[in-house]
C-alpha cells in the first residue's frame, strides 16, 4: 500500500443500506483500516453488518432529525478522533462501490493541486435500465460538467485541513448540504474539480413512481431551506429553480385553465388550453435539443426532457409545504441520497 494510502481514511454513511453494503466494502482500496460507518437508526441490521467486517460504527443518536449531512459530519469528527493520522478523507454513501483506480487517481491529484480542495469523479447508475427514474438519473450524470465545478455530490475526498477549515458540512440542511460546503470553499479559493474518471456505481434504486416523486418533493423543500438560510438572491441556483417550477408547475397551467374557464367565446376556450400545451411542447424540445447536443440518443433525449419538465410539480409542492409550513403526506425518503 502506497504512502498516500496509508494516510486515506473513508467515512462511509447508511441508512437500511444492508443489501448493498458488501459491495461497499468490496470496493474500499486493499488494506485499508481507517473506515467509520455512520448509521442513521437502520432497522435492518446494516450496523451489525459493519462490526462483523471489523470495521468502528457510529450510530447516530435520535434526539436530533437524521440528515446526510449530520452523519458526514459525525462520521468525520469521529474517523479523526480514532486515526488521528488521516490527512485525506474519502466520503462515500452506503448504495455506492467505489471504482477501480479511483481512490490513488483522486489523492495523486490532490497531492500536485494543492489549491484544490475537493476532487470528484464520474458516477454510474448501477442498473439504469430498472426504471425510467433510474435512466434519468443515468443520463444525468453521463453529461456531468467535467473540471473546474461549482459543487460535487456527496461523494468525494478532500484534505482533512480544508474540510476543518471551512467548518464542515452544515448539519442543519435536510439536503444539499454539498452544494453549501462547496462554496465555502470555493469562497476560501480553493477549487472544487472533477476529474473525468470513473469514480463510483450507485444505486438509485427509484423504481416506482412514487418514490421518484417523494425524492423531487424532498429536493423543494431542501433547497427552500437553503434559501432562507442563505438568503434570498435571485442569483443562487436555488432560487432560480425555484422560479422555473413556479412558472411552469403554477402559471402556466393556471392562466390557461383560467382562461378557457372564464372565456364566453369557444374559440379562446380552445386556444388557451392548447398554447399551454404548446408552451410545455416548447420548453420539451428546447431540453431534447440540449441533451441530444449532448450525445443522447433521441428517446432518452426525450425521456429526460419529459421528466425534467414533470419534476417541476413535485418540486414546487415541496418547497411551498417547507416556505409556508403546512404538513405534506407524502413520506420523505431516507436523506442520504445524492
Amino acid at each position: 500500500m502506497s504512502d498516500l494510502l496509508t494516510n486515506l481514511g473513508i467515512v462511509l454513511i447508511g441508512r437500511n443500506e444492508r443489501a448493498h453494503l458488501k459491495r461497499a466494502i468490496d470496493s474500499l482500496p486493499l488494506g485499508i483500516n481507517s473506515v467509520i460507518y455512520v448509521d442513521s437508526g437502520s432497522a435492518d441490521g446494516s450496523a451489525e453488518y459493519i462490526e462483523a467486517q471489523h470495521f468502528p460504527v457510529h450510530r447516530l443518536s435520535s434526539d436530533k432529525p437524521f440528515s446526510a449531512a449530520r452523519a458526514r459530519q459525525e462520521g468525520f469528527e469521529i474517523l479523526l478522533t480514532r486515526f488521528p493520522y488521516v490527512e485525506w478523507v474519502q466520503f462515500i454513501d452506503g448504495d455506492c462501490a467505489l471504482c477501480e483506480g479511483w481512490v490513488e487517481s483522486a489523492l495523486e491529484y490532490l497531492k500536485n493541486n494543492p489549491r484544490v480542495g475537493v476532487v470528484c469523479g464520474m458516477l454510474e447508475e448501477t442498473a439504469p435500465y430498472t426504471s425510467i427514474f433510474n435512466r434519468m438519473n443515468s443520463l444525468h450524470w453521463k453529461t456531468a460538467q467535467i473540471g473546474d465545478i461549482t459543487a460535487c455530490g456527496g461523494i468525494f475526498m478532500t484534505h482533512k485541513a480544508i474540510f476543518s477549515s471551512v467548518g464542515g458540512f452544515n448539519t442543519r440542511l435536510l439536503t444539499g448540504e454539498e452544494a453549501e460546503f462547496c462554496g465555502r470553499v470555493r469562497a476560501m479559493e480553493f477549487k472544487v474539480v472533477r476529474l473525468n474518471k470513473k469514480m463510483a456505481q450507485h444505486d438509485s434504486a427509484l423504481v416506482t413512481f412514487s418514490a421518484w416523486w417523494r425524492r423531487a418533493v424532498w429536493g423543494g423543500r431542501g433547497d427552500a431551506q437553503r434559501i432562507d438560510l442563505i438568503g434570498k438572491n435571485s442569483g443562487i441556483p436555488e432560487f432560480r429553480k425555484y422560479k422555473s417550477s413556479l412558472l411552469w408547475a403554477f402559471w402556466v397551467p393556471l392562466l390557461s385553465i383560467t382562461g378557457a374557464i372564464l372565456s364566453t367565446i369557444w374559440t379562446i376556450a380552445l386556444i388557451l388550453p392548447i398554447t399551454g400545451i404548446g408552451t410545455y411542447l416548447l420548453i420539451l424540445f428546447k431540453i431534447m435539443h440540449d441533451r441530444k447536443s449532448l450525445g443522447d440518443e433521441v428517446g432518452d433525449a426525450l425521456l429526460y426532457s419529459a421528466l425534467c419538465i414533470l419534476r417541476k410539480f413535485p418540486y414546487l409542492f415541496g418547497f411551498l409545504s417547507y416556505r409556508y409550513s403546512f404538513k405534506t403526506t407524502s413520506r420523505f425518503p431516507d436523506p442520504h441520497s445524492i
